[in-house]
């Protein structure tokens, strides 16, 4: 079945992400930009994220 957007996965190495059991993401390695939001984030929020996922809806 076509998926309605297009996926990309970012973070740290062995967060691999399993959704719908049959899509699998393995994530590429932070950008600068990804890692320094991703430190401001955790800077607010106190929480360390592992991963971001990034969606582009296909119809816009």
């Amino acid at each position: 079945m076509p998926i309605p957007r297009l996926e990309c996965i970012y973070g740290d190495a062995g967060c691999d992400y399993l959704y719908s059991k049959c899509v699998f993401l393995k994530p590429l390695c932070w950008t600068e930009a990804l890692f320094s939001l991703r430190d401001s984030i955790t800077a607010l929020t106190g929480y360390k994220f592992r991963i971001v996922i990034g969606n582009q809806y296909r119809s816009g």
